[in-house]
């Protein structure tokens, strides 16, 4: 029968917290997230997705074996739509914005493993790569409003 164990709730809550964190810091420069409604858990194998409710607010819908990192990644999903809403960006770089909150959500609580197998990949790197895989660069850029690696307002 399908479930999580405790374990597994705490490791979803734990990476959801550190996700928070992250966005709080970015919220008192100016830089509006979405709220989060509920997480909803599907007892069908997957991943994680964000589920827009309206323009200010969202769930995550969490499948089964869905690793707990990926909540992260969703949570950047919705700071992305926010950014792109405020300043009329196109649509670029959700799935970068996405995995940058990831990456900085990894690193935090040492979970090195992820960031060294993602830096093995390709793709959806644009974000981190214009901030250096470095946090304190990131918030420069974003208060500089360099949000893109393109160009210094888009």
């Amino acid at each position: 029968m399908p479930g999580w164990t405790p374990s597994e709730l705490r490791q979803y809550l734990r990476y959801y917290d550190c996700a928070m964190e992250l966005l709080d810091e970015l919220a008192d420069i100016n830089f509006r997230r979405k709220s989060v409604d509920h997480i909803r858990f599907s007892c069908y194998p997957g991943t994680a997705s964000w589920r827009g409710i309206n323009d200010d607010a969202g769930y995550i819908e969490v499948h089964e074996k869905c690793e707990a990192g990926a909540i992260a990644h969703e949570l950047g999903h919705g700071f992305h739509e926010c950014l792109r809403d405020d300043f009329d960006l196109d649509d670029d770089y959700g799935d970068d914005y996405a995995e940058a909150i990831r990456w900085f959500v990894e690193k935090k609580l040492g979970e090195t493993k992820w960031c060294d197998d993602f830096k093995k990949q390709s793709g959806h790197k644009a974000i981190l790569e214009h901030c250096e895989y470095d946090w304190a660069v990131f918030m420069d850029k974003m208060r500089a409003k360099k949000f893109y690696p393109s160009t210094s307002s888009s």
